[in-house]
């Protein structure tokens, strides 16, 4: 029982520390996409 514990602990925070890394890296990228509609020089 505390190994599966353990487990389902380092799964949650390994999802947990990709959706870190994930999430900033989409937002950048439709902000830049968004730069594009306003105005083509950038």
């Amino acid at each position: 029982m505390p190994r599966a514990l353990l487990l389902a602990g380092l799964f949650g925070a390994a999802m947990f520390y990709g959706d870190s890394m994930v999430t900033p890296a989409v937002s950048v990228l439709s902000a830049v996409e968004g730069l594009s509609e306003i105005s083509p020089a950038f």
